[in-house]
């Protein structure tokens, strides 16, 4: 059984500042139900916390909330007992808690240490001394993330869909992680306001692979450019061949595994990846819907640019008629 330590303020009580040793916040929404989740997954539950362990112990108990242990792990003999007190805690094993037990759930599920699993592909050094950025294009640098790709691939579970009712494809982004482009925030912008976001499972087609938003701001997803521009036509024919290998490869996953969810996909018309998508056999099991975005003049949506700061073909998919046109398609399909 693997132990798990879960922080008190901030985690499971709701916290805003040192109070006192009795001023304990009310449980954060989903505090009890994420650690009954947990309790369901088979983890040893510490609580790890800086605070008092009568006070704790009461805490919990009050509100249900469902523990083995406070500040001490019976199964390790030996160790220093309590939490320091610290402005920051450094940890390669630590999952940082935004808020969110649903999203918190989501990464115990999946979490590795940056240092574990296979060495990244062509290093000759083991990952906890070299953690390369890779820039450039064509076929070697598609088949650098090969091994990547085949990795979300072969852990891709229920668990990368669970509540939700749509599954959104989108591009990548020159920005990394992608979520934090201009372009991919004016998209998630749009669909929270329309009480959409929350039900996509949302997958990035790249030059990298068909990677899940729950691993974009992971190694290496984080460490490329594919510098289009300088890209031969071989290189671009390259692209669309591989990515249309790798696309038809999770359309084929998702299905092997379960999933029964309309699939939209929603890309700049006559680009590549759009291309690729086109140019390989669907196996998602439900109705697929692609969305290919017109070029639109850029003087319709000046005001989404950044002043004018940055140029990218998929600014199209910021565009307001697009957007509008994304958001009844998503309704239309989970019938909102």
């Amino acid at each position: 059984m693997k132990t798990i330590a879960v922080d008190m303020d901030g985690v499971l009580s709701q916290y805003h500042g040192w109070e006192g040793d009795d001023k304990i916040g009310f449980p954060i929404l989903g505090a009890r139900e994420g650690m009954e989740e947990l309790k369901k997954l088979d983890f040893h539950i510490v609580v790890h916390t800086t605070r008092g362990d009568a006070q704790v112990k009461e805490w919990l108990g009050r509100f249900k909330v469902p523990y083995d242990e406070i500040n001490v792990n019976s199964a390790i003999s030996g160790q220093n007992r309590g939490k320091p007190v610290a402005a920051i805690y450094l940890d390669d094993r630590a999952i940082v808690f935004n808020g969110s037990w649903k999203e918190a759930i989501k990464r115990v599920k999946v979490f590795q240490a940056w240092w574990e699993g296979e060495e990244e592909p062509f290093d000759d050094k083991p990952r906890s001394l070299q953690r390369p950025y890779y820039q450039g294009q064509g076929k070697f640098f598609l088949e650098v993330f090969e091994a990547n790709h085949q990795r979300v691939l072969s852990s891709m579970s229920l668990d990368h869909f669970v509540g939700k009712k749509i599954i959104l494809v989108v591009p990548c982004s020159w920005g990394k992680p992608y979520s934090r482009s201009y372009i991919h925030y004016h998209i998630n912008c749009r669909l929270y306001l329309a009480g959409l976001l929350e039900e996509c499972s949302i997958w990035h087609i790249s030059n990298v692979g068909i990677v899940p938003s729950l691993l974009e701001s992971e190694y290496p997803y984080i460490a490329y450019d594919w510098c289009s521009k300088k890209a031969s036509k071989q290189d671009l024919e390259d692209y669309r061949r591989i990515t249309a290998r790798r696309f038809l490869e999770w359309s084929k996953r998702v299905k092997a595994i379960g999933v029964n969810l309309p699939t939209v996909i929603y890309l700049r018309e006559n680009g590549n990846s759009i291309k690729a998508v086109r140019m390989s056999d669907l196996e998602v099991p439900n109705n697929v819907t692609l969305i290919g975005c017109p070029l639109i003049d850029r003087g319709v949506y000046s005001d989404l640019l950044c002043g004018g700061l940055y140029e990218d073909a998929d600014d199209a998919l910021i565009a307001p008629e697009c957007l509008d046109r994304l958001v009844r398609t998503l309704r239309a399909v989970v019938k909102v």
